[in-house]
């Protein structure tokens, strides 16, 4: 309770007791007695109305105050909600803006994976009209591989034909030939009848080509166990030696001792037959043959080496092929059937082996050939090679 209600408070029950004292002492006192209590009573009168108007200006104040405080906090909630409702606004709008931007690029995107997706499809319909013509490439190619295979066959068996029926005759003329050698010819008689003879050698040489070059992937090797250095050099000195002394070219064999390998002899005595044939063939008279036999590993190398013009690196491209002219000529006129490469190159295959060339031209030439040192062969009724078969 402040000061100024206690002496109100005080006030009032002092003016109650004054106006009972003086209505009590009214009929007692004088009239000037009476005159200073009527304006006793008057001062009081005042005082209750004046802190009557103080209370009511009191509470005018205190209602001004509070309403001055309500509509701060209006005001202040107003300001507070307007920056709350413009930064939502800004907001909303940069979203906007920002999802607008997003939208376009969403439908740029859009238009270009449609275009993607129109390419994809034209692509797609173009490979798949490539593929329907490569199948009928394919169906027309495997139709004409078939009529090929079978005319191939054809050929083969035709060749075969003719050459078994070729050789007879020749035989017999060869035989002839050499009969007429023994009786009295005269020089240039007995040049004539040596001339017939060598054309039959020639002759029988090309037929024993291509029925090996026909016969070649049908043969099945049949692995024996040999001594190279002994098998070589047999075979040197029996088939070699005398055209070796005419050419007067010397063949230099070089083996390691002892060195042994089990594979196909036939198929190997062919080879080296081709490979030392074409090196006295090719090269000129004083030239020297070196045939050089080592081991590596599990392998052994044959090399066959000659000094005669070299092949070129366009020669080499097509030297293992059948019936190849090459540039390079046989030095004294010896025959040439295009063959004898293609043989060894199927015989060394055959023999699971690898076949390359070194040469430059005009530094002569040098084949290599590696041969596992144990020929496996596969069982002739084994289901796999069977299935290979049949897949040819």
């Amino acid at each position: 309770m402040t000061t100024l209600e206690h002496i109100w408070n005080r006030s009032k029950k002092f003016g109650l007791y004054l106006i009972i004292v003086a209505l009590i002492s009214i009929p007692f006192i004088g009239i000037q007695s009476q005159n200073r209590l009527a304006d006793s009573l008057k001062n009081v009168i005042v005082i209750e109305r004046t802190l009557k108007e103080n209370e009511k200006l009191k509470m005018d104040l205190m209602m001004a105050e509070s309403k001055a405080r309500l509509q701060k906090t209006i005001i202040i909630s107003g300001v507070i909600i307007s920056i709350l409702g413009s930064v939502i606004t800004l907001v909303l709008y940069f979203s906007n803006k920002n999802i607008r931007i997003k939208n376009l690029l969403l439908h740029e995107q859009n238009k270009e994976i449609q275009a993607q997706n129109e390419e994809i499809q034209a692509q797609n319909e173009e490979i798949r009209s490539q593929r329907e013509q490569l199948q009928f490439q394919n169906d027309f190619l495997e139709g004409h591989n078939k009529q090929l295979s079978e005319l191939n066959r054809e050929k083969d068996s035709l060749i075969s034909i003719v050459a078994h029926d070729l050789r007879a005759p020749l035989n017999r003329t060869k035989g002839l030939s050499i009969i007429l050698q023994s009786t009295p010819l005269s020089e240039e008689q007995l040049g004539l009848v040596k001339l017939l003879t060598q054309i039959n050698e020639d002759g029988l040489h090309l037929i024993k080509d291509i029925l090996q070059a026909n016969t070649i992937d049908e043969e099945r090797p049949e692995p024996t166990t040999v001594d190279l250095g002994v098998f070589i050099n047999d075979h040197i000195n029996k088939y070699f030696k005398e055209q070796s002394q005419r050419k007067n070219i010397p063949i230099f064999c070089r083996v390691e001792k002892g060195l042994e390998i089990t594979t196909d002899a036939l198929a190997l005595r062919r080879v080296i037959d081709n490979l030392i044939s074409n090196a006295l063939k090719f090269s000129l008279p004083g030239a020297i043959i070196f045939v050089r036999i080592l081991s590596v590993d599990q392998a052994v190398y044959i090399c066959v080496q000659d000094q005669g013009p070299g092949i070129s690196k366009a020669d080499q491209q097509k030297l293992f092929r059948k019936f190849q002219k090459l540039s390079a000529r046989p030095t004294s006129g010896e025959p040439s059937t295009g063959l004898g490469l293609a043989i060894v190159k199927g015989l060394v295959e055959r023999l699971k082996g690898e076949i390359s060339v070194n040469s430059e031209l005009g530094k002569g030439a040098e084949f290599v050939i590696r041969l596992p040192r144990q020929l496996k062969t596969q069982n002739p009724h084994d289901p796999s090679r069977l299935l290979a078969a049949a897949n040819q």
